[in-house]
C-alpha cells in the first residue's frame, strides 16, 4: 500500500513539474511572440504503464532514451529532458542520464541510491545553447546505470509520463 502513495504522489509531483513547464513556455513564447519572435518546438513524450528497466556497465551499452531531429534556425535552443519517477533498482548504485547534441554531450544529472527502496524521483535535465542554423540531432542516453535502474518507474495503476522537449526561439 505504501509503494501505491508513494508512487500516485511521484506522479503527482511529475504532472506538476510538467504544467509548471509547459506554463512557462507557454508564457515566454507568448511574450516573444508579441515581438515577431518565431518559437519552433519539437517534442518525443510517452507514458509507461510498467517500469523501463535499464542497466548500462560501459560506455558500449548507453540506451538511447530519446532522439529528436530537427532543423534550427540559428536560434537559442532550449532542451529539456524529464521523467516522472527514476528509480534505482538496488541499493549503492547511482545511474547517470546525459543530454547529446550532434554526438557531443553537453549536459548530464546523476541520481545515487543509499537504500534502493522508496528512493524513485522526479527528474529534469535542461541544456541551452545556440548552434548554428542547420540539421542537428538531440539524444537523452543513459550513460551508466551498472547496477539497474528503472527509468521511469511505473505501473499500471500509477503510469509515469517521460519526455524530450527541444524549443527554439529566434529573435
Amino acid at each position: 500500500m505504501r509503494a501505491i502513495l508513494n508512487a500516485r504522489v511521484l506522479l503527482r509531483d511529475a504532472l506538476v513539474i510538467a504544467l509548471m513547464a509547459a506554463a512557462v513556455a507557454v508564457a515566454a513564447a507568448a511574450q516573444l511572440l508579441d515581438r515577431g519572435t518565431q518559437v519552433y518546438t519539437y517534442n518525443d513524450q510517452q507514458t509507461f504503464r510498467s517500469s523501463r528497466l535499464i542497466r548500462v556497465e560501459d560506455e558500449d551499452q548507453r540506451t538511447i532514451l530519446h532522439t529528436i531531429r530537427f532543423d534550427s534556425h540559428g536560434g537559442t535552443v532550449r532542451a529539456e529532458w524529464y521523467d516522472g519517477a527514476w528509480s534505482p533498482l538496488t541499493r549503492r548504485t547511482a545511474a547517470v542520464v546525459s543530454i547529446y547534441v550532434d554526438g557531443r554531450r553537453v549536459a548530464s544529472a546523476t541520481l545515487g541510491a543509499r537504500t534502493g527502496q522508496f528512493e524513485a524521483r522526479p527528474a529534469v535535465l535542461v541544456w541551452v545553447g545556440r548552434p548554428p542554423a542547420g540539421r542537428h540531432v538531440i539524444d537523452v542516453k543513459v550513460d551508466a546505470a551498472p547496477r539497474g535502474f528503472a527509468i521511469p518507474f511505473a505501473s499500471r495503476t500509477a503510469p509515469v509520463t517521460d519526455g524530450l522537449t527541444v524549443t527554439e526561439v529566434v529573435e
